[in-house]
């Protein structure tokens, strides 16, 4: 199945969901990005944080929040984001919920994507044998970059992955 690519076939995009993790301080560029890139295809894409409300971007536009940790679980979606942004990752890291959530998604397969200081929760979730990446790279179905500015190119490898819906490599993990 990895022949088949966003490029060639992006309507199979059509009625996936994606969430994003995000606090005060997310990288509102990025998550404004990732809406458009879904939007277009067909997909759509739910902003998850600790509480609902308006979440103050340090780049871009703010954020509306969709939904609560306490209202969303990893089970309802196909893939999961977690865009950069300081004050945002940081607050994410104490929260167990956003940990568990990556966790629960890594474990049934998932596409998971992060960019920039984002890739930090990836890291604090401890998911076995991964390797992340500086700049883009994709390993067991998770796209990383800590370069914050490669969200673009993070993007679109995110849609490559949610367009193989699971990822059976973790299957044994």
């Amino acid at each position: 199945l990895r022949t088949i690519g966003y490029e060639k076939n992006p309507s199979l995009l059509k009625g996936r969901k994606v969430a994003v993790l995000a606090e005060d301080g997310v990288d509102g560029s990025v998550v404004s990005d990732l809406k458009k890139a879904l939007e277009k295809e067909g997909a759509t894409c739910e902003v998850i944080s600790k509480n609902h409300g308006t979440r103050k971007a340090e780049k871009g536009s703010d954020v509306t929040t969709d939904k609560n940790h306490a209202t969303a679980a990893s089970f309802l979606y196909d893939a999961v984001f977690v865009p950069g942004g300081d004050a945002s990752v940081n607050k994410l890291l104490m929260l167990g919920k956003a940990i568990q959530f990556i966790r629960e998604a890594y474990k049934y397969g998932k596409p998971i994507a992060a960019v920039g200081k984002g890739v930090a929760l990836i890291e604090a979730c401890q998911l076995p044998e991964l390797s992340v990446f500086d700049d883009t790279g994709t390993d067991k179905g998770v796209v990383t970059a800590k370069n914050d500015k490669k969200g673009k190119e993070v993007i679109g490898a995110f849609l490559n992955e949610i367009l193989q819906h699971r990822n059976w490599e973790r299957e044994a993990k």
